[in-house]
């Protein structure tokens, strides 16, 4: 990529944009993620009665 002179301001801008869109784009991301997740482990826990974070039943279901 050629870059032409004086447009290192635009350049500036737009990492620090991409910056702010990364950040402020993959938290909520992981967020959902995480809360997603541990509803998945809510429901198994209290609907099916499979506590998941037990060793015991993580024993039982490997054997």
């Amino acid at each position: 990529m050629k870059v032409k002179p004086g447009s290192d301001d635009k350049r500036l801008i737009y990492k620090i944009l991409n910056g702010v869109y990364i950040t402020f784009g993959l938290i909520p991301v992981f967020l959902i993620i995480a809360l997603t997740a541990f509803l998945a482990f809510y429901i198994i826990k209290t609907w099916l009665g499979i506590d998941l974070f037990s060793e015991i039943h993580l024993l039982d279901f490997f054997e």
